[in-house]
């Protein structure tokens, strides 16, 4: 499904990293060699650009996000995604260090918790996270579960993102299947058929979303409002959000589809409607990312307005620019910019715009309905605003989280996961894997000190506490597939 030579996602002639696919295609409008996104010719990743560019604010050498460690970027002479060495990127940009390539001609993270560096092009962190995760994550949940929606489903494993609405909660499978479990009051967890070929989802207050490989979206779940009534055409959609009763859909051009409730104005997009990388929906307002780093606005909110109070969600302060990524809440809204600090404004009542000390080293932000949570370049998770349900209680041990959600008063994670063996944390057990599971069985020190972002317990193959040499029999199993 997702490296597979003709799979649908990181194929070689699939839809959207394929060599002709319209998203990250040699060709294509995304990443392709003429691309308005990342292409030679497009905006973001020229020699000044905002984003990628040389003088651009996030792969300068003290951004928490690029910095020394470079950046992803499609290789410049391929069809695949890879990541380019120092020296050899056009673009001047270097591979981080726990970056390499994989043997199946596809980036794969060598340490999943820190994926979330590509969330500095909003659209690589939506199409590229599921490829990022190597071995899959399993989903921790916490806060409100009346309904159920901190109950996990088994198997608890192989997903590549989650999502939360008002009492349900969503988690996207390797294998382009959702996982659906919370409230079905309104069949916001039936799942359409057929239930592949997924690559991001979204939810809103009781319906679901999901982004299909071709570019179209599909929604279930309540639809008094129109909220699951995708706009045609139904093609050409990179990424997604769900508001309360409406939805956004990104296209490929960068502008934005808005549908669904619009008693605020959410679904009326501000001209001009182009070069958009981001989106994120609020209950009834919403915030779209531009390419040059600002943030567009709009819904409930303004001045003017009748009915409800003005809390300034749509007031974004500045300076206006540098943003890298957006979250919505309930009346609140929240930015990240790109030196990996949060900006919060709206309704701040509980304490949901006071971002805790230190406010640093984030490489992206969730926000419920009155809480927040922000995932650190260590993979651990900051919360912070209403705490009624235990909804900013992260469960210990907090490390190792690569996503995260926020529903009305639950939270979710995702936490990185690598099996035994896998010395080398690239997500497969491999030749590879030798040196470092011999390293690790001669001195925990020095495997740390060659592997500090892998995890030494990886080496305990037969699961009795220790890596020594009874574990030879059972990685070489491992290894051979046994």
């Amino acid at each position: 499904m997702l490296k597979g030579g003709g799979g649908p996602f990181l194929g070689g002639d699939g839809p959207l990293l394929g060599g002709d696919g319209p998203l990250l295609g040699g060709a294509g409008p995304l990443l392709g060699g003429d691309g308005p996104f990342l292409g030679g010719g497009g905006p973001l990743p020229g020699g000044a650009g905002p984003l990628l560019g040389g003088d651009g604010p996030l792969p300068g050498g003290d951004g928490p996000l690029s910095g020394d460690g470079g950046f992803l970027l499609p290789d410049v002479a391929g069809e695949t995604l890879c990541c380019t060495d120092v020296g050899s990127s056009e673009l001047g940009l270097r591979c981080p260090n726990h970056l390499g390539h994989s043997k199946k001609g596809v980036v794969f993270m060598r340490r999943t918790r820190r994926a979330i560096e590509v969330t500095a092009c909003g659209l690589l962190f939506a199409l590229l996270m599921p490829a990022m995760a190597g071995a899959g994550g399993e989903v921790v949940a916490w806060g409100g579960n009346d309904d159920g929606q901190c109950d996990v489903p088994e198997p608890n494993s192989d997903f590549a993102g989650v999502a939360a609405g008002r009492y349900h909660s969503l988690g996207l499978k390797f294998n382009g299947s959702i996982v659906a479990w919370g409230d079905n009051d309104e069949g916001q967890t039936n799942l359409p058929s057929p239930n592949a070929d997924f690559v991001a989802i979204a939810a809103g207050e009781d319906h679901s979303l999901g982004l299909k490989s071709d570019g179209s979206i599909v929604a279930w779940g309540q639809n008094d409002h129109g909220q699951c009534d995708v706009p045609s055409p139904n093609t050409d959609f990179v990424a997604l959000a769900g508001g309360r009763y409406h939805d956004l859909g990104l296209k490929a051009d960068g502008s934005i589809v808005a549908w669904g409730y619009n008693e605020w104005g959410q679904c009326n997009v501000p001209p001009p409607n182009t070069d958009f990388v981001v989106v994120a929906a609020g209950n009834y307002h919403n915030l779209g990312l531009k390419s040059d780093g600002s943030i567009v606005a709009w819904g409930l909110g303004p001045p003017g307005q009748s009915g409800w109070p003005d809390f300034g969600q749509c007031n974004v302060p500045a300076p206006n620019a540098d943003f890298v990524a957006v979250a919505g809440g309930q009346y609140h809204s929240l930015g990240l910019k790109s030196d990996g600090l949060i900006v919060a404004w709206g309704h701040c009542d509980w304490g949901q715009c006071d971002v805790p000390e230190p406010d640093m080293d984030f490489v992206t932000v969730a926000g419920g309905y009155n809480h927040n949570l922000g995932l650190k370049s260590d993979g651990s998770i900051v919360t912070w605003g209403s705490n009624n349900h235990g909804q900013c209680d992260v469960p210990g041990p907090n490390t190792d989280f690569v996503a995260i959600a926020g529903g009305a008063f639950h939270s979710l994670g995702l936490r990185a996961m690598f099996g035994p063996g896998d010395l080398d944390c690239d997500g497969d057990v491999d030749f590879d894997d030798i040196d470092p599971f011999v390293l690790a069985m001669q001195s925990h020190a020095g495997y740390e000190a060659a592997y500090p972002d892998c995890d030494y317990h990886n080496g305990d193959c037969n699961d009795d506490g220790f890596v020594d040499f009874d574990d030879i029999d059972a990685f070489v199993a491992i290894l051979s597939g046994g």
